[in-house]
């Protein structure tokens, strides 16, 4: 399959199917463990992986900075490498070499005693 999805149905019915996908997971989590504390827990997980989407992919962009746009985690996770090593390389350049610290002391000093 080539390109982007494009039918709004198509978008819907994924949408629905991913909706189904993390409920039924989460009732067969419930369903094993027999605790509540185990579903509120997952609840609290689920709630809180939504906010880190919902920044990385919204908060980001609207707010921080517009030229921010990710097409996916992996592509977000290559862009913010790729700078951290441009940085760094900006970094190392700007750095004094071994060469260029400091000088060495003269070798024929005296001592003061």
């Amino acid at each position: 399959m080539k390109g982007d999805l494009r039918s709004r149905r198509l978008i819907v019915a994924k949408g629905v199917l991913f909706l189904l996908i993390g409920a039924m997971s989460a009732l067969l989590i419930v369903w094993r463990s027999a605790e509540g504390q185990t579903a509120v827990l997952l609840l609290i997980t689920v709630w809180g992986f939504c906010r880190f989407y919902y920044f990385l992919f919204h908060a980001l962009e609207s707010y921080v900075d517009s030229q921010l746009q990710w097409r996916g985690l992996t592509h977000l996770l290559s862009e913010v490498w790729k700078r951290f090593r441009r940085r760094k390389a900006a970094v190392d350049s700007s750095l004094p070499t071994a060469q260029q610290k400091r000088p060495e002391a003269p070798r024929n000093h005296q001592p003061l005693c």
